[in-house]
């Protein structure tokens, strides 16, 4: 029996332009200001490049800055008196992600004005934009890929969401903010320390940021003084802040707010080609505000059954995302072509940058903080 075989190579074999797939979903989210590779100073670090396969472990590693006195004058000794710097790791695990259509009969493609196959592939895409927007809030959380949606939003799941300290602090009574623990940042925990009264403030802001750029940088043995990104046509020095959509409302209608919040473009941001500062709500300080149905949000035992919201505020190298193999498209006919599966596959990762600190003896998450509230 003959057989027609074309080799592989061969230049009129079809090409797949997984690259322009891949940056098209990613400009599809409201991240997409603030993405950047390694060494961009954006929140979500993305490597497309990793060279592994589906369940592959990736270790990147990190050398902090070495805080450190300058060696002053003739007749100072330099040789003992010479600092150290330290390497810090991060492991990433990349597996395999599916998304799939399905059509069947040859007389649907009669009784649709659309060219189905091209629907599919359409809403693949769309589902791809979704999850990445999704997987990255999760990890911003501290949720895993793996955590059930049924168990992360328990008011009775116990895992803690932070590592190190001044992670994460909640609203409270009287538009002030209180540290919370990694002990205590579970959703128990959370719920036992705030009530309905616990909305997001601007006090809440000032509460953390004023702490979190107050940090000694030459002793990060428990946490990291949050970097700033540059934004704006003036490379100004933000943060910013993803509220969720009842967060920001409580914020919208908090007087202080009302008197003090700055427009955005008074602050040089929110332009056509300004990806973080468009949409945002205002600044506030050196805090670009936006609002987010993607925050994550879990049960509470208030008698309203109102839900409290892990709000993040996000610094530079926050989250980092790799993908050993970008979105790519594959098609199955059965039946003699009269059904067909069309599904959409990344080979890829998220995780939460965290390292092991200056005594090697706990994570510390690098760029993100968590401010919970009523939400």
């Amino acid at each position: 029996m003959s057989q027609y075989t074309r080799a592989t190579g061969d230049t009129k074999n079809p090409v797949t332009h997984e690259k322009k797939l891949f940056h098209e979903t990613l400009k599809g989210t409201s991240l997409a200001g603030l993405m950047g590779k390694q060494g961009s100073g954006m929140p979500i670090v993305v490597d497309s490049q990793l060279r592994g396969k589906a369940g592959d472990t990736i270790r990147y590693e990190m050398i902090p800055h070495t805080y450190a006195d300058a060696l002053i004058g003739q007749t100072v000794t330099i040789k003992g008196n010479e600092s150290v710097f330290r390497s810090d790791s991060l492991d990433l695990t990349i597996d395999e992600v599916n998304h799939a259509q399905a059509k069947k009969g040859r007389m649907t493609d009669q009784r649709v004005i659309f060219n189905v196959k091209e629907q599919m592939r359409r809403q693949l895409v769309n589902q791809a934009i979704q999850y990445n927007e999704n997987a990255i809030f999760k990890t911003l959380s501290g949720i895993t890929a793996t955590d059930q949606t049924g168990t992360w939003k328990l008011l009775a799941n116990t895992t803690d969401r932070v590592n190190g300290t001044y992670r994460c602090w909640h609203a409270a009574g009287g538009n002030g903010g209180t540290l919370v623990t990694v002990a205590n940042s579970d959703n128990t925990a959370l719920d036992g320390l705030m009530t309905t009264a616990s909305k997001f403030s601007p006090q809440l802001l000032d509460e953390a940021t004023s702490q979190l750029q107050s940090l000694d940088p030459s002793s990060e043995t428990t946490s990291y003084r949050l970097r700033p990104i540059r934004v704006g046509k003036n490379n100004e020095l933000f943060l910013c802040a993803f509220l969720s959509p009842i967060a920001a409302k409580d914020l919208r209608y908090n007087p202080e707010w009302q008197a003090h919040a700055y427009s955005v473009n008074e602050r040089g941001l929110g332009g056509p080609d300004d990806l973080i500062g468009a949409a945002a709500m205002g600044t506030w300080g050196n805090v670009i505000i936006k609002e987010s149905a993607h925050i994550t949000r879990f049960a509470t035992t208030a008698a309203d059954s109102s839900r409290y919201a892990r709000n993040l505020l996000l610094g530079a190298d926050a989250c980092l995302c790799g993908w050993a193999k970008t979105l790519t498209f594959t098609e199955d006919d059965d039946d003699h072509e009269r059904e067909l599966s069309m599904a959409a596959y990344e080979i890829r990762g998220e995780s939460k940058i965290n390292f092991n600190g200056q005594d090697n003896s706990t994570n510390v998450d690098l760029g993100v903080v968590q401010l919970a509230s009523v939400g």
